[in-house]
Order: C-alpha cells, then sequence, then structure tokens
C-alpha cells in the first residue's frame, strides 16, 4: 500500500515604497520670506511568510493470510501439481497460484515413508518442473514452486498434462513413485480447457489407473461441469473467486488430501 505525502510552499514578496516630496514656496517682495520643506518618511511593508502542509491521510488496505495447518496423520502418498500457465493467468496471478501451491505443501511430512510431490505446468506446451523425488525436504520443494517463471505461451491444454501423466508414467519408479503410495494429481486452472472434450477423457483414463483428481477452479471464468468431469468426485472439486482468495481453500484441500 502507498501513502504520499505532498508539500505546498507559498511565498509573499515584499513590497518597499517610498516617497519624498519637497517644496519650497516664496512669498512676493515686501513680505517676510519663508520656505517649508516637507519630508515623507519612507514606509516598509513586509507580509510574513505563509507555509501550508497538508497532512495526508494513509490507508492501509488490510491484508489476511491463511497459515496452513500441519497434516496430522502421516500418509503415503505422490502427489503431482499440474498448474495453468495460460497468458490469461498472468504475472501476479501467478504468484498466487504458485504460492498457493507451495503452501500446500508445508502442510505434509516430506519424505520416502510420508509425501512427495512433483510439478508439472501447462499452456499450449506442458513443462515438467521436477519429479516426485527430486526434492525431499519443505525448504526446497517450497523455493523451488514460489520460483518457477511464468511462461510466455497461449492456450489451456488441460488434456496434455494429464495425457503427459499417463503416457510417461509419471508415477512410476523411475520419477520417484511408490507402489504403495496413493496417487493424487491436484490441477489448477483458471477457465475453460482448449479442448473439453479430451480433457474429460484423459482425465478418466488416470482415474482408471487409480489416479484420485483433484480440481481447483479459479475465477468466473471456469466451466464447473469440466471441473467435475475431471475430479474423481464433486467432494474433489474446489473453487475460489479470485487467485487473491486461494487462501480461503488452502486448508480444506489440505484436510482433504490428509484424510
Amino acid at each position: 500500500m502507498q501513502s504520499s505525502t505532498f508539500f505546498l510552499v507559498c511565498y509573499l514578496a515584499s513590497a518597499f515604497l517610498v516617497h519624498d516630496a519637497s517644496s519650497t514656496l516664496a512669498k512676493r517682495a515686501c513680505a517676510c520670506q519663508c520656505k517649508a520643506k516637507t519630508t515623507a518618511a519612507p514606509s516598509t511593508t513586509t507580509p510574513s511568510r505563509a507555509s501550508t502542509t497538508p497532512t495526508q491521510a494513509t490507508t492501509t488496505r488490510p491484508t489476511t493470510t491463511t497459515t496452513v495447518q500441519p497434516c496430522q496423520k502421516r500418509a503415503k502418498s505422490d502427489i503431482w501439481f499440474l498448474l495453468d500457465a495460460s497468458s490469461s493467468i498472468g504475472s501476479t496471478n501467478w504468484a498466487h497460484q504458485t504460492k498457493f501451491a507451495a503452501d500446500i505443501t508445508q502442510a505434509f511430512t516430506i519424505g520416502v515413508l510420508d509425501i512427495l510431490f512433483g510439478c508439472l505446468i501447462f499452456n499450449y506446451d506442458v513443462t515438467k518442473i521436477f519429479d516426485l523425488n527430486t526434492y525431499l525436504d519443505k525448504t526446497s520443494l517450497y523455493n523451488t514452486i514460489r520460483g518457477i517463471q511464468y511462461p510466455t505461451g497461449q492456450g489451456t491444454f488441460t488434456y496434455k498434462g494429464f495425457k503427459k501423466i499417463r503416457e510417461d508414467a509419471l508415477f512410476s519408479a523411475a520419477y520417484g513413485g511408490r507402489a504403495t503410495a496413493s496417487k493424487i494429481v491436484i490441477v489448477m486452472t483458471d477457465g475453460q480447457s482448449s479442448d473439453k472434450v479430451k480433457t474429460i477423457e484423459e482425465a478418466e483414463l488416470l482415474k482408471k489407473d487409480g489416479v484420485v483428481i483433484i480440481a481447483v477452479g479459479i475465477g468466473n471464468a471456469v466451466d464447473n461441469s469440466e471441473l467435475q468431469g475431471m475430479a474423481s468426485d464433486s467432494s474433489k472439486v474446489f473453487t475460489a473467486e479470485n487467485y487473491e482468495l486461494l487462501d480461503v481453500i488452502k486448508n480444506k484441500l489440505v484436510n482433504f488430501t490428509c484424510d
């Protein structure tokens, strides 16, 4: 929030006025000669300097940050983030999205016997940021997710993200996956995908492989029916009015994943 101070200085110049008049009067012959001299004293006026400094009110907009509540259970899950990196997001909302994802990781015990996270981002293309076994501590996970640069790319090809997870077998041991761990995908998006039919088809194929899909929709441009189609069931759909309100659903998502 910004505060500003505005100074206004007004200066009035002094004026100096001198009037000097003198006259000599002579009377006619045969009369008394008389001389008179009149001198006007100089008059000086020096107005005082006026300085006005208005007081400007500072308005600070209150901010609310929801602290993520830790999961009290020891769970064994492999979780892939699938983050929307389309051009409609913008750099500011991208920062909100990556913070949300990074905060989620802090609620869990990270390790080969507990929770592991991997991350993909998508627009027209899909980019794998890191594998499930790349980061085994909270600090590295948090800093890496927060540090993902917002890419420049068109389109919201959500189905390509699901397809990459399935075709590349990202839940396999080659990428840090564990046979005895629950398999979860958390997909985040701010609007309709570029191909709704393919998106739901690819989501269904993952679900048939035993993957639980949690869908997070942000903003008023999301397609609720598509979110329902992606998610494993309606209880796994979370929505927020905008990216600034993601904090509201953060603990709900953590609690669900924890259970």
